[in-house]
């Protein structure tokens, strides 16, 4: 029975800034994706129709990684199905984007075991259609992303490490979005941000909205520039050195749930893309 594992990889934004609201609900964004060495495993194991699911580590209710496979069977109307087994290491409501980066993988990774042959345009314009981060991941490179953050430029980025903390408390996209209050300033370009120019808009509401992630993000500034991902509630402090002092380590350890990844140049599915 022929079988395929791969890494769907986690990505953090190195800068996100919300430009206006669509006449689709929707909002235009600028924002600086990066992929990191934090990984969800997907396992798929061919079948001759079927589409199932093993949820290893937690309960997804409506899980986006069926739902996925299930658009690649209609839109390449193939007889294949799927064992698929997921293991969960990306926290949820992180603004890690645990859940579009397994659409992806099961997009890029089903595409591959079954032999249907589309090309990467026609998994992202597959994948957009599951959630607006979904196609960065398919592309599987650092990039630059606008619209909706479906509108992508890759660029290259220099080779850092993060001490990444997750407040316990978690963070709906939604309800992020339903109350930011889009900030009037300057809106900064792709040259600017390699100027060093960055900010998260969502990161003053999280703070003001949650004692937890204030807390996190004291203990941080003591020690770098802390910066929330995405819409959180995960924050991030950008590390110097690949390692940080273990006397460091180990007081913020005390207060704080965090752990250091690396920034990856390219995403573990590239591979599997024709």
């Amino acid at each position: 029975m022929k079988s395929l594992t791969i890494k769907a990889p986690a990505k953090i934004n190195l800068h996100l800034q919300v430009l206006k609201k669509r006449k689709d609900k929707f909002h235009d964004i600028n924002t600086v994706f990066q992929f990191i060495d934090l990984f969800d495993i997907i396992s798929f194991e061919l079948t001759r129709s079927q589409i199932s699911l093993k949820e290893e580590s937690i309960k997804i209710e409506k899980n986006i990684v069926i739902e996925a496979a299930s658009i690649l069977k209609k839109e390449t109307n193939t007889n294949w199905g799927a064992n698929i087994s997921l293991s969960k290491n990306i926290p949820i409501q992180k603004g890690l984007g645990g859940g579009s980066s397994d659409a992806a993988a099961t997009l890029v990774g089903l595409n591959y075991l079954w032999g249907t042959e589309l090309n990467e345009k026609e998994l992202c314009q597959i994948g957009q259609g599951l959630g607006s981060d979904v196609p960065v991941f398919i592309k599987g490179t650092p990039a630059w992303g606008e619209g909706k953050g479906e509108i992508l430029s890759k660029i290259k980025l220099p080779q850092k490490s993060y001490l990444l903390a997750f407040p316990e408390i978690g963070i709906s996209t939604k309800i992020a979005f339903d109350n930011l209050i889009i900030n009037s300033g300057p809106k900064y370009t792709l040259e600017e941000f390699k100027k060093g120019k960055k900010v998260n808009d969502f990161q003053n509401w999280a703070i003001e909205s949650s004692n937890e992630i204030r807390e996190a993000f004291d203990i941080l500034a003591e020690y770098g520039e802390p910066m929330l991902t995405g819409t959180g509630s995960a924050l991030f402090i950008e590390l110097e050195d690949l390692t940080i002092k273990p006397t460091i380590l180990t007081k913020i350890l005390k207060k704080l749930d965090v752990i250091i990844v690396n920034s990856l140049d390219y995403s573990p599915l590239r591979p599997f893309l024709s």
